[in-house]
């Protein structure tokens, strides 16, 4: 073994550290400095948390069943378009046809039936 992987051979991400000093936070949320020290590998041993070190308020450990995105697939890579992109494309698979449109007198109309 090389000195890299004989120091994150013993490394479980999936438990909080502090949980055995009783320092663990009481919350489910976890550290977005961690996470982001886990997909980058510099979480280990010497790895101090930016947020106040054990003080930190969030948890330093991954949930069951969490995949980091460097972990992830080709099939599952986050859509990167944007959000107004995306929105286009669904609205253009939406059937329009047989459809009122609206106008304002269409919808005056509406309102004046839906108050009566």
């Amino acid at each position: 073994m090389s000195m890299e992987q004989s120091k994150s051979a013993n490394i479980d991400v999936y438990t909080d550290p502090r949980q055995k000093i009783g320092k663990m936070p009481d919350t489910v949320i976890t550290c977005k400095d961690f996470l982001s020290a886990v997909e980058k590998q510099l979480y280990g041993f010497n790895w101090v948390c930016p947020n106040g070190g054990d003080s930190c308020l969030y948890r330093h450990m991954l949930p069951a069943g969490f995949v980091l995105q460097s972990q992830k697939g080709d099939g599952e890579k986050e859509d990167v378009r944007p959000i107004e992109e995306i929105i286009e494309e669904e609205r253009a698979l939406l059937k329009s046809e047989n459809l009122t449109p609206v106008t304002a007198a269409s919808f005056l109309a509406w309102k004046e039936r839906k108050a009566a």
